[in-house]
């Protein structure tokens, strides 16, 4: 093949390689409209994935077209983050009125200094907890992993003395139905303090995968970029297998409210 032949085929591959990568851009400026956060957030970071796939695949490339179509890639994953930062902010926003809510009935359930309740002040106090358990259930999609965590701990802390009060009342009812109801608040009780645990491990996972997505746009080496690649592949796995744990464990909690 001769000389001019071959810088022929050169600058057609050229700018066969940069019309592929422009319409995979505009794919990922496209394609990820604004919605639930986190979802998208990993969609849109997959896709990101695999453009990077596509800048060291694609060769040859004019060096001007590629420090261009570089520099655009990158200023449109930065635009979606502050996208999904600014979620995060809306989400805060959404959560404080569901949090309020939710601590209001907790209010009504936390008389611990009843010391020695009636049965029908007991069941009127686990009729408030039960109640935050259920708007807990219902709204936790949009509050915060900070309200949540608060919640739980008021939950906790007056489930124990429900659980006091029910226990003293076991003893002098010896009903069946009573063994039944204190089985199943320990039980609620258990996967209470189990989820809680999960989105506090959850909350980690995501921040990790926060500072690997950070690292990943900062990577200078293909190898390192590969390294930090891996890792965060190994959390989004973590992340959906903790999130599945979560939906589990949320079930049995909401199963057993049931049954009281």
């Amino acid at each position: 093949m001769s000389e001019l032949s071959e810088k022929k085929e050169y600058v057609e591959n050229c700018k066969k390689n940069e019309s592929l990568l422009r319409e995979a851009l505009s794919e990922l400026r496209t394609q990820h409209g604004d919605g639930v956060f986190g979802y998208n957030a990993k969609t849109f970071f997959g896709h990101v994935k695999e453009i990077n796939n596509l800048f060291k695949i694609h060769k040859p490339l004019f060096k001007e077209s590629r420090s261009a179509l570089w520099g655009e890639f990158q200023e449109t994953i930065e635009n979606r983050k502050q996208s999904f930062d600014q979620q995060k902010s809306d989400k805060e926003n959404r959560s404080h009125p569901y949090y309020q809510m939710i601590m209001n009935e907790l209010h009504h359930a936390d008389h611990t200094h009843i010391l020695n309740p009636s049965i029908d002040e007991l069941k009127l106090m686990s009729e408030y907890h039960q109640k935050a358990g259920q708007l807990l259930s219902q709204h936790k999609d949009d509050m915060t992993h900070e309200h949540k965590t608060d919640i739980f701990e008021n939950l906790n802390r007056i489930r124990n003395t429900l659980d006091k009060y029910w226990e003293g009342y076991k003893k002098e009812s010896q009903s069946k139905r009573d063994d039944f109801i204190a089985r199943t608040r320990r039980n609620i009780a258990k996967n209470q303090e189990r989820l809680e645990k999960q989105y506090t491990f959850l909350q980690h996972l995501e921040q990790n995968h926060s500072k690997n997505m950070d690292q990943l746009y900062e990577a200078k080496g293909d190898d390192f970029r590969n390294t930090v690649q891996g890792w965060i592949d190994e959390t989004e796995e973590k992340i959906s297998d903790t999130r599945q744990s979560i939906t589990e464990i949320e079930g049995w909690i909401e199963e057993d409210q049931r049954k009281l």
